[in-house]
């Protein structure tokens, strides 16, 4: 490929550019954004791994490897609503106010519903 002349702002040339080096500039941004993208990846999937070990308890028996991602996230979608549930009990008395051994949970089946629901 012929060389491409490259100019600064003043009008001066800045010398001769060629090709080749533009495509290794190129090939080293793409290459860039593909170590960003997998950086990101590998944090995705290391929080993932991190809350599939926080719900561990919850999966009744399906063990943890087998979940995917839209299974975790279903999961703990549906642990924090059952948390809220409790919070907003009126059995339920905030830490500090009254003993904690009148601590009523619903009987909700936490469990059997979560298996039920996300084993396809």
């Amino acid at each position: 490929m012929p060389a491409v002349k490259t100019e600064r702002k003043n009008g001066r040339g800045a010398g001769k550019a060629t090709a080749s080096s533009y495509e290794a500039l190129k090939i080293a941004k793409q290459r860039k954004i593909a170590k960003r993208e997998r950086e990101r990846c590998a944090t995705i999937n290391k929080e993932f791994d991190a809350l599939k070990g926080k719900i561990a308890f919850l999966t009744a028996g399906i063990p943890v490897k087998q979940l995917s991602k839209k299974m975790v996230l279903e999961i703990a979608t549906e642990y924090i609503t059952h948390l809220k549930k409790i919070l907003r009990s009126p059995s339920f008395e905030p830490a500090g106010s009254s003993s904690t051994d009148d601590l009523v949970v619903d009987d909700h089946d936490y469990f059997g519903t979560t298996v039920k629901k996300l084993n396809y």
